[in-house]
C-alpha cells in the first residue's frame, strides 16, 4: 500500500459514497490521462477498490509521460502507456469513458512551462476527442475555476453562467486560457461531432498525495512547517478561497461521470470562503500548536497576480446529483497534516 500517493481511509470513503452507484460501472473501460498525476491516482485506486465488489472487471488504460512506483499500476486490471498526450496515436483500447485530466495545474510550474501548459489543454484535448468520437466514449475534461479569471463580487459564488474576467496576456494566461480554449473545443466537438462529453471545474481541491514541491496553498504550507519553517503568506494574505478536500471532489466527479447530463459542471464547497490568514489560525486550531508566518512577495519564478476571491456556486450539483460535501475544513486540515507530518 503506497499511502505517500493516497490514504486508504479516504479511498474506502470514496467507495461508500458511491456503493449504490457501482453497478454502473461493472465491465466499463477507462483512459485516463494524467493517470501519475493527484487527482489520476485517486481515480484509479478508487475504480481497484470498487472492483472488488464486482464480478465484472474495470479496466483502465492509465497514460503519462512518466509513473512513480505505486502499487496501483501493477493492478492486473490497469495497463500503463508511457506517452505525452500531445503526439499519442495508435490507440487500440476502446474505453467507455476517457478522463482528460492530464495538465500542469500549480502555478509555479505552469509559469516555468507556459507553452507545455497551453499545448495540453489543446492538442491533448483534441487528439483525446478524436478518440471518443472514433470510439463512442463520454469525454470528461479536467477543466479549471482558472477559467472564471478574477471575477467581480457580485459574481461570487460563482455559477457556471459566468463568462469570467480574465486576460489573454497576463502571467497565468497560459493556464487560463489553455483551458478556455479546451472547453471551446469540447462545446464544438459536442454540437458539430456528437461527442458525449461533460466539463469539470474544480476549485481549489486538495488532499493527500500532493508532492510537497507542489507550490500550492496546502503543499507549501504543509512542508514548512514540516521543517519548522515559518509559512509564507502572499501579498496581505487577503486572498480567499474555498478548499475542498480530495475524497468529496472525487465523490463529486464520479457522479458527474455516471449521472450527470449537463455538460459543464463547478466542483467544489461553497463554504466557508477564508483568506490565508484565517486559514492560518485555522491551521493552528486544527493542528494544536502554533505556527509563525511571513508575509511576502510574489517569488520572480510564480505568476505575479492571481484571483483575489474564488468560490463556487455547486446548486447545479447538488441539485441534479444529490452531492452534498462530507469533510470539513477543519476535519480536512487534519488529514493532511496527519498525511503530510510523514511523508513530508
Amino acid at each position: 500500500m503506497n499511502e505517500n500517493y493516497y490514504l486508504q481511509s479516504d479511498i474506502k470513503e470514496i467507495f461508500n459514497n458511491l456503493k449504490h452507484l457501482k453497478k454502473n460501472l461493472s465491465g466499463k473501460k477507462f483512459l485516463i490521462s494524467g493517470a501519475n498525476g493527484f487527482l489520476g491516482k485517486y481515480f484509479i485506486k478508487s475504480l481497484i477498490e470498487i472492483n472488488k465488489s464486482l464480478s465484472k472487471k474495470i479496466k483502465i488504460l492509465a497514460i503519462d509521460i512518466k509513473f512513480d512506483q505505486c502499487e496501483i499500476y501493477n493492478d492486473k486490471n490497469v495497463k500503463k502507456l508511457k506517452q505525452d498526450i500531445n503526439s499519442i496515436k495508435n490507440i487500440t483500447f476502446k474505453s467507455n469513458y476517457v478522463l482528460h485530466a492530464a495538465g500542469i495545474p500549480s502555478p509555479k510550474h505552469y509559469y516555468n512551462k507556459p507553452i507545455e501548459a497551453i499545448f495540453t489543454s489543446i492538442t491533448g484535448t483534441k487528439k483525446l476527442l478524436e478518440y471518443s468520437k472514433k470510439n463512442n466514449s463520454k469525454f470528461i475534461f479536467f477543466s479549471s475555476s482558472e477559467i472564471y479569471g478574477n471575477p467581480d463580487s457580485k459574481n461570487i459564488p460563482t455559477s457556471e453562467t459566468y463568462n469570467g474576467n480574465v486576460s489573454c496576456i497576463e502571467d497565468r494566461s497560459c493556464y487560463d486560457e489553455g483551458k478556455r480554449v479546451g472547453e471551446t473545443l469540447c462545446y464544438f466537438y459536442k454540437i458539430k461531432q456528437k461527442v458525449n462529453v461533460a466539463i469539470f471545474r474544480p476549485f481549489n481541491v486538495f488532499g493527500p498525495g500532493m508532492p510537497k514541491n507542489d507550490y500550492r496553498v496546502f503543499p507549501r504550507f504543509f512542508s514548512s512547517i514540516k521543517s519548522s519553517r515559518p509559512i509564507t503568506i502572499f501579498k496581505n494574505g487577503k486572498q480567499t478561497r474555498t478548499f475542498c478536500y480530495v475524497s468529496d471532489a472525487i465523490t463529486a466527479m464520479f457522479l458527474v461521470i455516471i449521472k450527470g447530463n449537463k455538460f459543464v459542471y463547478n466542483i467544489g464547497t461553497d463554504g466557508p470562503e477564508v483568506n490565508m490568514s484565517v486559514l492560518h489560525k485555522k491551521i493552528e486550531k486544527s493542528i494544536g500548536k502554533k505556527v509563525k508566518s511571513i508575509n511576502i512577495n510574489y517569488p520572480k519564478n510564480y505568476p505575479q497576480v492571481e484571483p483575489q476571491r474564488r468560490c463556487p456556486d455547486i446548486t447545479k450539483i447538488k441539485r441534479e446529483l444529490n452531492f452534498k460535501n462530507r469533510v470539513t475544513l477543519i476535519e480536512s486540515i487534519k488529514r493532511f497534516y496527519s498525511w503530510s507530518s510523514k511523508y513530508y
